[in-house]
């Protein structure tokens, strides 16, 4: 536990005190200085700070991140005042509103293509490709392993049933069908869509 508050938090037994930042302060791989990270998880008691309309407080101590109050594409800064600890979802759902949900989904995809792309050269292998469509026949079978794969991620059948057959109503005219990867994203993405 020790181990992991000092990568995560930079907690240390005895914090150093802060440099300035004309000194060069040490960052974190966020950019946020250590001294601040802790700060801020501390003030907030390293749980998300996010408040409900019927004003219960998230209890989610897992998963968190630091969100700016003031996003830093609207000129918001690193400093304690403008950061709170926020759960991953609840820091999503902050993007969203801040940005718009389109902005964020397209943001999300355009990520998600990057990782999938290796580009020749960089480890010896040839980048990846798109998997190849199904044909109408073998998309039954992909169907039943996308329902197996999302219960166990832990969603329930209904609700993996209900994703995967709006695919498949969308799919119905199409000559080739998505793959297992394609189907499987794309119902991850419904899935996990707050409402």
């Amino acid at each position: 536990m020790e181990q992991l508050e000092k990568t995560r938090l930079g907690a240390l037994k005895q914090p150093k005190p802060s440099r300035t930042k004309r000194a060069g302060a040490r960052k974190s791989s966020t950019g946020i200085p250590r001294a601040v990270r802790r700060e801020v998880f501390e003030r907030d008691g390293e749980q998300c700070t996010y408040v409900a309309p019927d004003g219960r407080r998230c209890s989610a101590g897992a998963f968190l991140e630091l969100d700016h109050i003031q996003p830093r594409a609207q000129g918001g800064g690193d400093e304690v005042q403008n950061l709170r600890v926020r759960c991953h979802a609840h820091n999503q759902l902050w993007a969203e509103q801040s940005y718009g949900r389109q902005h964020i989904a397209a943001r999300r995809h355009f990520r998600q293509q990057k990782s999938m792309a290796t580009p020749a050269g960089q480890d010896g292998q040839a980048p990846q490709r798109e998997p190849r469509p199904v044909s109408e026949d073998a998309f039954a079978t992909v169907v039943q392993k996308a329902c197996r794969a999302l219960e166990g991620l832990g969603f329930r059948k209904s609700e993996a049933r209900k994703a995967l057959d709006d695919i498949e109503r969308e799919c119905s005219g199409l000559q080739q069908r998505p793959a297992l990867q394609q189907v499987l994203r794309t119902a991850l993405c419904r899935l996990s869509a707050p409402v």
